[in-house]
C-alpha cells in the first residue's frame, strides 16, 4: 500500500526544469554512477567475507572492479553509510562475517598447534572427548585423527571442504574395508568436523594452554628433538666415555657428571650386569686354580717324604747286613 502511494507521488511528480537537470548531472559524475546496486550487494558480502580492509581480495572477486576502485569506493562507504537506508542491515551483515573469520582463523591456528604436537599425527593425536561426545561416539579415533588432519591440509574456510575430505576418505586404502566411514555424506563429515573442533578448543582451553603457549610447547619439543639428535650422534673418544664434561663458575673449574640418556640406560645396565658376571667367574677360576696349587704341592711334599724314608730304611739295611759279616 504504502509502496503504491510513493510511486503515484513519482508518477505525478512535476518534471525537473533545466537547472534541475544539470545540477543532477553534477551531481551524478561526482558519484559512482558505474556501480550498479549488485555491485553495491557483492563489495558488502566480500566486506563481510575477507573483512572491510582486504581490498584486494574484494577486487579479486569483483570481476569489473580493480583494486584502485574498490579503495576509494570503500573510503566514502564508512564515511557516509549512516546517510544510506536501512544501514544498520549492512554494517551487521559485514561484522557478523568479520566475527565468523576471525573464529576461523583462530581454529586454525589452533588446530595446528594441536597437529604439531605429535611427530606422526596419524597415528599419535590423543583427543580428551566430553562425556556428552563419548555417549554418542560412533566414530573411531583413527577416523577421527584422520578428519582432524585432512582440516589442517586443506584449511578451515576451504571452498567444498567437506567434498573433499570425503573424496580422500574414499581414496584412502587404510578405510577400504570401513564401510561406515566410506558411507558418510559431506553433511554428516562437516557435523563430525565441528564437534571435533569444539573438542581441540576445548581441550587446550581446559589445560590453560593458548596459542602462544602451544606454540612454545611445539618450540620446546623440536628443541628438545635436536639435542638428542646430538646426543645420538658422532660417539665418544675411547676413555673419555665417562669423564662429563668441564664448566667454568665464578673462575673455578668444576667437572659435571656425563648426560645418561633415558633410551640408553638399559642398555648401560645389562652392560654392568654382564660385566659382573664375568668378574665373579674369573674370581672363581682364580680360586679353582689356587685350590689345585695346593693340593699338588700336598701330593709332592708327600711323595719326596716317602722316597726319603724307603732311602733311610734301605741304608738302615745295608748298614746291618754289613756288621753281620764283619761278625763272622
Amino acid at each position: 500500500m504504502i509502496r503504491d502511494q510513493e510511486q503515484e507521488a513519482i508518477d505525478n511528480a512535476a518534471p525537473l526544469t533545466d537547472e534541475e537537470q544539470a545540477e543532477k548531472a553534477h551531481l551524478a559524475e561526482q558519484g559512482f554512477s558505474n556501480w550498479s546496486r549488485k555491485d553495491f550487494g557483492t563489495f558488502v558480502t566480500l566486506s563481510a567475507k575477507y573483512g572491510r580492509k582486504n581490498f584486494a581480495m574484494i577486487a579479486q572477486e569483483m570481476e569489473t572492479k580493480d583494486e584502485k576502485d574498490v579503495r576509494k569506493y570503500a573510503k566514502v562507504f564508512w564515511e557516509r553509510y549512516k546517510e544510506m537506508p536501512n544501514w544498520e542491515k549492512f554494517i551487521n551483515t559485514i561484522e557478523t562475517g568479520e566475527e565468523k573469520s576471525a573464529k576461523i582463523s583462530q581454529q586454525k591456528k589452533m588446530l595446528r598447534k594441536k597437529i604439531e604436537m605429535y611427530r606422526v599425527p596419524l597415528q599419535q593425536l590423543k583427543l580428551s572427548y566430553s562425556v556428552s561426545t563419548t555417549n554418542k561416539k560412533v566414530y573411531t579415533e583413527e577416523e577421527d585423527r584422520f578428519l582432524l588432519v585432512q582440516l589442517d591440509k586443506f584449511g578451515l574456510d576451504a571452498e567444498n571442504l567437506h567434498e573433499k575430505i570425503r573424496d580422500e576418505i574414499r581414496e584412502s586404502p587404510t578405510f577400504r574395508f570401513d564401510w561406515f566411514f566410506l558411507s558418510r555424506t559431506s553433511l554428516e563429515i562437516s557435523r563430525r568436523c565441528t564437534t571435533l573442533i569444539s573438542t581441540v578448543a576445548r581441550e587446550l582451553e581446559e589445560n590453560g594452554t593458548s596459542v602462544a603457549t602451544v606454540k612454545a610447547t611445539a618450540a620446546k619439543k623440536s628443541r628438545d628433538r635436536e639435542e638428542e639428535e646430538e646426543e645420538e650422534g658422532p660417539p665418544a673418544k675411547k676413555g673419555k666415555a665417562n669423564s662429563g664434561t668441564a664448566k667454568e663458575t665464578n673462575g673455578k673449574i668444576t667437572k659435571q657428571p656425563p648426560k645418561v640418556h633415558i633410551y640408553t640406560l638399559p642398555i648401560q645396565i645389562g652392560v654392568a650386569i654382564i660385566g659382573i658376571k664375568l668378574k665373579e667367574e674369573q674370581n672363581k677360576q682364580v680360586e679353582q686354580t689356587k685350590k689345585g696349587g695346593d693340593s699338588k704341592a700336598t701330593s709332592n711334599a708327600t711323595s719326596r717324604a716317602s722316597s726319603v724314608d724307603s732311602k733311610a730304611s734301605a741304608a738302615t739295611s745295608v748298614s746291618k747286613s754289613k756288621s753281620r759279616s764283619k761278625k763272622r
